[in-house]
């Protein structure tokens, strides 16, 4: 109901467009840049020159750097991430579904937003009817009736103050 009403300020406009566009163009250039990625680390290097001459893939550098360091002490929780946590399928398993978890939380957390603005929206709509049902019994008990010895006692609709 909100996105409708334009803003108050007139740079609160251009400002969202800027992230409306980001948030489209982000995954987007992140989609391309893996996918070029994988093709440059899998693809076979020249043989007659570049850096990567004498190795199967652009990849197999990575594991010449890391037999390289390994000697080295302070650098051996390079070569623990490596060894334990890049080459590791299970990591990146459990790492997707981590992610896919908490997408799934925040879908639900939607979900349920969406669902108390309808119910917040049907609670408007009856305090609105309650607010009416009670001004017209206000009305009907204030009416002279037959009964009533010469005071009558009239209210006007601006005389009664309902608030929500």
């Amino acid at each position: 109901m909100m996105n409708c009403i334009p803003p108050r300020r007139a740079w609160r406009a251009s400002q969202m467009t800027t992230v409306f566009i980001f948030l489209l163009f982000f995954p987007s250039f992140a989609g391309v840049l893996c996918v070029v990625g994988v093709t440059l680390w899998r693809r076979k290097p020249s043989l007659m020159c570049g850096p990567f001459r004498t190795l199967n893939t652009p990849y197999d550098s990575v594991d010449e750097w890391i037999s390289y360091i390994t000697p080295f002490g302070n650098t051996t929780w390079v070569v623990w991430i490596y060894n334990n946590l890049v080459k590791s399928v299970l990591f990146f398993y459990i790492l997707t579904l981590i992610v896919l978890i908490i997408s799934y939380l925040y879908w639900q957390i939607v979900q349920g937003r969406k669902i108390m603005v309808k119910l917040l929206l049907t609670q408007i709509a009856n305090e609105g009817k309650d607010k009416s049902f009670l001004l017209n019994e206000i009305r009907k008990s204030q009416k002279p009736s037959g009964g009533n010895r010469g005071a009558t006692h009239q209210i006007s609709h601006r005389q009664v103050r309902v608030g929500i």
